[in-house]
């Protein structure tokens, strides 16, 4: 049987006990009327004036003294709403373009790092990238911070050419990923001087898919098998043919949607309009039919375009993701304005970033705030005060039989 009732916007968790109220306040009247009778009885040397406090005051702090126990008795309380933001956890791969254009196509000269003084003016494009990527990687270390909830974002990082490969798998480990961007060599011979992005992505879907082809709990699980099918249904055809979803992968590929839920992929490249057109239907992985199966497992790719645009990869990029097209879920083509606009690539960045560190929910909860521990404080206090104004001598009064307090 519960004994709450709510006064002036208070919860009383115990209200019987505020009905200790009534003889408290009985007794102070009748502690008042029996102070006035000793003052007024009272005849000596110290007035009327000087004694009515020294009797009144320590009796008060009694008095306090029992009436926060009785508000503590009675567990006064306050009840107020929490809102508390729930905020997105992502995987974030991104794949830089390492082929000759971005140095001039000299591949013949010494190491050049993201480091290097006299990047920017030398080679715009590579600092461009450098900056992109240490953006990134600070963003993601100062939001992971900013919703402290114990989720750790990760991120991986590709490079590509000729060749494609993989620097950083998907990490926490924030400052390895600026070490690696500090070390790299963007004349590493081992990536070749051309531009195979559509290799690139394949390997992206690949490195994000580690869990589901380790079999991982709580994944959906891909085998060999499923690899080799999605290699296959992915293989250039002519014409505008559209990606079809293989019969025996489909509701595997559809349990994707929640596993890559937290997943988004960033190009980076400087690749011209032949090169875009080039890899549309290259083999051995059709560039068209990975941004087709990123439309249908709803995983965004962001195309950062350092040299030219391509209307048919910009369409593709903006269908891939879930949501109305242009919405915040959908991925994006983004031409810079300028291999030398380092500006504008701050804000490409903040504007991809942006849409995935983001509040995904707002959850509402009851708290109560009780005043029991206060009231407590407060009535051992006036106790200690109201002794101490007893015993001192402030408090002594003269009686009939003496001294007394």
């Amino acid at each position: 049987m519960g004994y709450s009732a709510t006064l002036f916007g208070l919860e009383i968790g115990f209200y019987p006990a505020l009905f200790l109220l009534v003889p408290l306040l009985l007794g102070a009247t009748l502690g008042v009327q029996k102070v006035g009778a000793v003052v007024k009885g009272w005849s000596g040397h110290t007035s009327p004036l000087q004694l009515q406090p020294r009797i009144i005051v320590p009796r008060l702090f009694f008095f306090l003294c029992a009436l926060c126990i009785v508000l503590a008795l009675s567990d006064i309380t306050r009840r107020y709403t929490v809102a508390q933001d729930q905020y997105a956890t992502n995987r974030l791969y991104t794949t830089l373009d390492n082929s000759s254009s971005m140095y001039g196509f000299d591949a013949s000269g010494p190491p050049i790092h993201c480091t290097d003084k006299g990047l920017k003016r030398a080679y715009p494009r590579i600092f461009n990238a450098c900056r992109a990527m240490f953006k990134i990687i600070d963003a993601m270390e100062a939001y992971v911070k900013k919703k402290n909830d114990g989720s750790q974002d990760k991120i991986g990082l590709l490079r590509f050419g000729l060749f494609s490969f993989v620097e950083l798998y998907g990490s926490t480990d924030y400052e390895r990923a600026r070490t690696l961007m500090r070390e790299i060599n963007w004349r590493d011979p081992r990536t070749g001087i051309y531009t195979e992005y559509h290799l690139a992505l394949w390997d992206m879907f690949q490195v994000a898919l580690q869990k589901n082809f380790r079999r991982a709990d709580g994944v959906v699980p891909l085998d060999d098998g499923d690899r080799r099918a999605l290699a296959l249904s992915l293989y250039p055809e002519s014409g505008n043919t559209r990606y079809a979803v293989p019969r025996a992968l489909k509701a595997k590929l559809e349990g994707l949607r929640a596993d890559l839920k937290d997943t988004a992929f960033i190009i980076i490249t400087d690749a011209h309009e032949g090169q875009f057109e080039g890899r549309l239907h290259k083999s051995p992985v059709s560039l068209i039919k990975m941004m087709q199966l990123a439309e249908f497992i709803e995983l965004p790719i962001y195309i950062i375009s350092i040299y030219r645009d391509h209307e048919v990869v910009r369409k593709l990029a903006e269908k891939t993701g879930s949501g109305p097209v242009g919405g915040p879920n959908r991925g994006a083509f983004y031409l810079l304005k300028g291999e030398q606009n380092f500006e504008d690539m701050d804000a490409i960045v903040e504007k991809i970033l942006s849409a995935r560190f983001r509040v995904v929910s707002t959850a509402k909860r009851w708290e109560r705030e009780s005043y029991t521990s206060l009231f407590a404080s407060i009535s051992f206090l006036c106790l200690l005060l109201g002794l101490a104004a007893t015993l001192s001598p402030f408090g002594r009064t003269i009686g009939k039989g003496g001294i007394s307090t």
